[in-house]
């Protein structure tokens, strides 16, 4: 009975890992801050252009490894846009806001000179991006702002001023027009998100399930299968480590992709 005592309790301080892992995981998430994309603003671009943008603006975030909320009420920062276009040559604006007070945590302009539309949305990627990685080394994964905005313009361009804090939910500058698709494009890359999130989970939760059967097996094996002999007269005993080691392992792989996929990294 010591014997089979001993090898429950090792399956219980195993169990009680991966429960602590799963535990550890789901608050590290929670913990996360989160980006809404406004639709973008621009009187010379078309509702097309600013939609694809905006898209394009989303897809940088998640490709950062941002988790983009398709509900701007119930994001950390609010990313705002606006285009301005002369001939081939893009200008975009870009403003990382928090949605609570409003402030301008960090913003950039850049340049695309005499480029095509596709090297317009790459370069809003790529802006979008930079402008997540200024925004949460600043502010640390709490989201917690500091005391001033970051603003960052390339050479020869001017800044982008700091909005006043009314400004943050305020609709696009007059002659502007929001388009309905400008909204679904911002919206759409949630989508991906919540997948990954869901595999995330997924996977996490049925690596602990694996862990726990792999410890149980691994601690019943050796014992008898007689329930009517006593422990040391029966001739016959389980022999389950090797398939319990097996769960054990691909248990633990199972939540570490997890992990990963909640986190953004697969």
């Amino acid at each position: 009975m010591g014997k089979i005592a001993a090898r429950a309790a090792r399956a219980a301080v195993v169990a009680g890992t991966f429960a602590a892992a799963l535990l550890c995981c789901r608050a590290a998430h929670a913990d996360r801050p989160t980006v809404s994309v406004v639709p973008v603003g621009g009187e010379k671009a078309s509702a097309d252009v600013r939609a694809r943008i905006a898209q394009s603006l989303a897809e940088g975030l998640i490709a950062s490894g941002a988790d983009v909320s398709a509900a701007p009420d119930e994001a950390t920062y609010l990313l705002r846009g606006r285009v301005e276009i002369e001939g081939r040559s893009y200008t975009l604006h870009l403003e990382m806001l928090d949605r609570k007070t409003g402030s301008v945590v960090a913003s950039r302009e850049d340049r695309c000179e005499i480029c095509t539309e596709s090297e317009a949305f790459e370069t809003a990627n790529t802006a979008a991006s930079t402008l997540k990685a200024m925004v949460f080394k600043r502010t640390g994964a709490g989201g917690a702002s500091g005391p001033a905005a970051a603003t960052t313009a390339p050479a020869g361009s001017p800044a982008v001023a700091s909005a006043a804090p009314a400004a943050a939910l305020s609709p696009p500058a007059a002659g502007s027009v929001t388009a309905p698709g400008a909204s679904l494009a911002a919206t759409a890359p949630a989508s991906s998100t919540e997948r990954h999130t869901t595999l995330g989970w997924a996977g996490v939760a049925t690596g602990l399930a694996a862990g726990v059967a792999g410890a149980i097996l691994i601690g019943i094996d050796g014992n008898g299968t007689c329930p009517d002999y006593p422990a040391k007269a029966c001739p016959n005993e389980f022999q389950t480590r090797t398939g319990g080691i097996v769960l054990l392992a691909g248990g633990v792989l199972a939540v570490a992709a997890g992990v990963l996929a909640l986190v953004g990294k697969i």
